[in-house]
């Protein structure tokens, strides 16, 4: 992939916000595997200074300058929700320190596009290669087979804790169910799947944050097992006297 333009750093008006300006966008690729069908594409943008990371504000400390954004972009061509993964090759370590960007279990609605969260480095990290997979949310896939004797221990935060503000704002409930797998020793989360959804596309993605940071120990350990995730709104939550201030 060519080169992307770069703007150059200034050190006036560090006051304001990054400014970024979208300098390459790769064409859109249609995929299709096992039923599913997806579009990707990658959208590159400059600016001459931000934060460190995406969700950080800028300060002294976590400014950088001469940045480069790639987001990867997937829609939902299908007729159901899907889980997608993402993959971004770089040609020089991002300011993370990764020259391999990866976001799993991002939930899609048809018709909705997706994004990765966006990887920000110096002019070198240009992209070299970048790819995604999803998979259809199977509400009717059978449970896994547990062996007896298998028992399994679940502890965490209350859901409120994750819960989308959108959601709360449109008065939004509902139940999903998450299938993880357990690692070798049996006491973390390998993997993690959404096999029913909420009918919220906000709720299913909140569902996994919530289910990845789930403490779970069992003595079965490479084995599968289900967790219902019930979504409702906190009897503490106050709606805003004007929803459209929130």
């Amino acid at each position: 992939m060519r080169a992307l333009l770069v703007i150059v750093a200034s050190l006036t008006g560090l006051a304001q916000a990054a400014n970024w300006t979208e300098v390459s966008s790769s064409p859109v690729k249609a995929l299709e595997a096992g039923g599913v069908r997806w579009s990707q594409w990658l959208v590159s943008a400059a600016s001459e200074r931000c934060a460190a990371r995406w969700f950080e504000d800028e300060n002294p400390g976590t400014l950088r300058f001469n940045c480069l954004r790639h987001t990867l972009k997937v829609r939902n061509d299908s007729d159901a929700p899907v889980q997608c993964s993402f993959v971004l090759q770089l040609t020089a370590a991002n300011f993370d320190g990764h020259v391999r960007a990866t976001l799993a279990d991002e939930i899609i609605y048809p018709g909705q596009t997706g994004d990765a969260w966006p990887s920000l480095g110096p002019v070198d990290s240009q992209p070299r290669s970048f790819s995604s997979s999803c998979r259809l949310v199977e509400s009717g896939a059978p449970p896994p087979e547990v062996p007896a004797g298998c028992s399994v221990e679940v502890t965490g935060r209350d859901f409120e804790d994750y819960y989308p503000k959108d959601s709360l704002r449109r008065g939004e409930e509902g139940v999903a169910v998450v299938e993880y797998l357990m690692n070798a020793d049996g006491r973390r989360i390998a993997g993690i799947d959404l096999v029913k959804s909420s009918g919220s596309q906000s709720l299913d993605r909140a569902a996994l944050r919530y289910g990845k940071s789930l403490r779970v120990k069992s003595n079965c350990p490479g084995q599968r097992f289900r967790h219902e995730i019930r979504m409702a709104i906190p009897a503490s939550y106050v709606p805003p006297a004007n929803p459209t201030l929130q």
